[in-house]
């Protein structure tokens, strides 16, 4: 009877230990379905994370921009005085531009020997400025326009001569120099202007209908001179 149990235990089939069931094609398909959709999200926010710090750079480096602008108007500012339309040192500027001459050496003849100057102007979304100076009456060879400020939509000058605001200054015409000068700035981009149009309009370009991002009023150390 015992030879029998042992025939009979060891003529059944032995089965294999499994540990767990396998996955099925439906499972997997789920799964790498959930793994795409989460690398999907988060591909996308990193997406914009870098898109909003590139936004902000770019912000940054626009507001840097109008600080340099305004750092040089005001150092510009410092060394200007009145002088006679011969000359020509003073200030002279409309509602989007400024021209600054500013000290040079005197001779004994009373002759500015290296007036130097500093110009400014909005066009096409950017501010410019150039300067010159040298030995010469005229101010010596001036420079080309270079980009101070990017990603402007306006900018406005006013000038106040001691009784109310003006969008016009000459100092030579007017004996004096402004008592101050305010600069409001627009951040963003403007309007298109027509295919091909290179050169600025000879009227002032209107300024946004809201509030400017970026207003400074420059005092003018020397105003009030006679010429």
């Amino acid at each position: 009877m015992t030879h029998l149990a042992w025939s009979s235990a060891r003529s059944r089939p032995i089965r294999p230990f499994v540990r767990g069931r396998a996955f099925t094609l439906v499972e997997t398909m789920l799964a790498l379905a959930i793994v795409t959709a989460l690398l999907g999200s988060m591909f996308a926010f990193l997406s914009s994370v870098l898109s909003r710090a590139d936004e902000t750079r770019s912000a940054i480096a626009k507001q840097r921009g109008v600080d340099v602008f305004f750092a040089d108007v005001e150092r510009s500012l410092a060394t200007t005085f009145v002088g006679a339309r011969g000359d020509r040192a003073g200030l002279q500027g409309t509602g989007t531009s400024l021209l600054i001459r500013g000290r040079g050496t005197i001779a004994e003849a009373g002759q500015l020997l290296d007036l130097r100057g500093s110009e400014y102007r909005y066009r096409g979304g950017v501010i410019e400025g150039r300067r010159w100076g040298g030995p010469q009456p005229t101010g010596g060879t001036e420079e080309e326009w270079s980009p101070i400020a990017l990603g402007v939509e306006g900018m406005r000058l006013r000038y106040f001569d001691g009784q109310s605001w003006t969008s016009t200054f000459a100092s030579y015409d007017a004996g004096k120099l402004p008592w101050a000068i305010e600069v409001a700035v627009w951040m963003g981009t403007p309007d298109e202007t027509d295919e091909g149009e290179t050169a600025p309009s000879a009227s002032e370009p209107e300024s946004p209908r809201r509030a400017p991002d970026r207003v400074t009023t420059f005092a003018v150390p020397d105003a009030g001179g006679d010429a």
